[in-house]
């Protein structure tokens, strides 16, 4: 491939893309389109880069605009239009990532094929060009600009939308998504969920408030409840409703207002999904507990009693990783702190959340902690159990409550990370199934 760079067939092939004869050689375009599709793909970014130097976007933009004019069947247009899709995908890829300044006008033309075509190669290329101008961002500020800049696109209507209302072009990723979990060999599906993940991983509490807008929950939903999904797709669903989760309180009331999505994530956990799935579930509900607590939102609450149960199983399986483990030991805390209240306000001798943390074996976890695990989970577990282990002088606290006013610390959501507090961050390679 280097040979054929340095010889110049790049060169020569966006000379006859923007010849007189392209107009009627519908099959030239298509290879010279694939000559440098090819080029891109090689994985020596050297090669793609020496295309931009080439002025290889002018020459596709060109071609772009000029094909209304050339005298194509339909079936022909489609054709190099695949082929153009492709190529454009090939350029946004590669590490290090190509310029922004060179793919800039790839946002628009991926949203264009989104919203404009029903061809599912050209739409499994866009959706997959623009996961890949989101994971070329060098850093969270640039991460975050580029999700942005997707939201920005304008499709004609001529006004400011309404961050409470879906956005079009979201609103047609969730269609891909749900669409394909209708049908499993549809290629739209993994492509789609990846790019809703990648975007309420920002930091930017508006990008996270179009895609649930969008319906990004119900979509994650419906993947994380198919049994015939593959572990790799349903555990990264579950870490983006834990993204969503840990954002604001309004996102985390969304997921738990979706009953069948905050019932999925308990469901994971209860029913013996696999380890990798259970454990993004469980970082969805801990963010849940913690944004949220167990008072109403609206018509909805947290169930307790299940985040303690919940708590319990997950201390008992995955004992390899103290960031989850200290959240989760935050979370039992907060559900018994709960049950104070609730003894409080029912006149009760006793904290009913002390009674179901001995029926699903919360005391014999946190005995386990303090003989194996780190001084901090050793420190954390101690207190749990002086303050609220079995016997008489762990009944209903004197009045100002039981740690007296302290909040819960969490670390996994003391500093930033990809997923805006969930679990920790992970290359993106990871994510949906990849």
């Amino acid at each position: 491939t280097m040979a054929l760079v340095e010889a110049g067939a790049h060169e020569a092939a966006m000379v006859a893309l923007a010849s007189p004869g392209a107009a009627e050689r519908h099959d030239l375009c298509d290879q010279c389109l694939w000559l440098l599709g090819n080029i891109a793909g090689d994985g020596d970014v050297a090669l793609r880069d020496a295309l931009f130097a080439a002025g290889v976007m002018e020459a596709l933009g060109l071609l772009f605009m000029q094909m209304p004019a050339f005298s194509w069947s339909v079936q022909e247009r489609a054709q190099v239009l695949r082929t153009l899709t492709w190529l454009m995908g090939s350029l946004c890829r590669g590490i290090p990532a190509p310029a922004l300044a060179d793919v800039e006008c790839c946002f628009d033309y991926f949203a264009q094929v989104l919203m404009g075509s029903d061809d599912a190669q050209m739409l499994h290329e866009a959706l997959w060009g623009l996961c890949y101008l989101m994971e070329g961002a060098s850093n969270e500020e640039d991460c975050s600009a580029r999700a942005e800049r997707i939201l920005s696109i304008d499709f004609g209507e001529g006004e400011a939308r309404d961050p409470a209302e879906p956005h079009p072009l979201l609103s047609q990723v969730v269609c891909f998504a749900r669409r394909a979990a209708q049908d499993l060999r549809s290629p739209l599906r993994v492509p789609a969920l990846r790019l809703l993940g990648l975007l309420v991983a920002t930091t930017v509490p508006e990008v996270t408030d179009a895609a649930v807008a969008s319906g990004a929950v119900q979509a994650f939903r419906l993947v994380l409840r198919d049994a015939k999904a593959s572990d790799a797709v349903r555990r990264d669903a579950a870490w983006a409703l834990s993204n969503i989760a840990a954002g604001t309180k309004d996102q985390a009331v969304a997921v738990l207002s979706d009953a069948a999505a905050s019932d999925a994530l308990f469901a994971v956990v209860e029913q013996g999904a696999s380890h990798a799935v259970r454990r993004e579930s469980a970082w969805a509900v801990v963010a849940l507990a913690t944004q949220l607590g167990f008072e109403a939102q609206g018509a909805v609450a947290l169930d307790a009693r299940r985040v303690l149960a919940l708590a319990t199983a997950m201390l008992r399986d995955d004992r390899g990783e103290a960031a989850l483990q200290r959240a989760l030991l935050d979370a039992a805390e907060l559900v018994l702190r709960h049950g104070d209240g609730v003894a409080r306000a029912q006149g009760l001798k006793a904290n009913p959340m002390v009674r179901l943390g001995e029926e699903v074996g919360l005391l014999d976890e946190l005995e386990e902690l303090l003989r194996g695990s780190e001084p901090g989970l050793q420190r954390k577990a101690q207190l749990l159990t002086t303050r609220f282990g079995a016997g008489p002088e762990n009944r209903l606290p004197d009045k100002g409550g039981s740690f007296g006013s302290k909040t819960p610390q969490n670390a996994a959501w003391g500093t930033p990370s990809a997923i805006s507090g969930g679990s920790p961050t992970r290359r993106v390679a990871y994510r949906f199934g990849a």
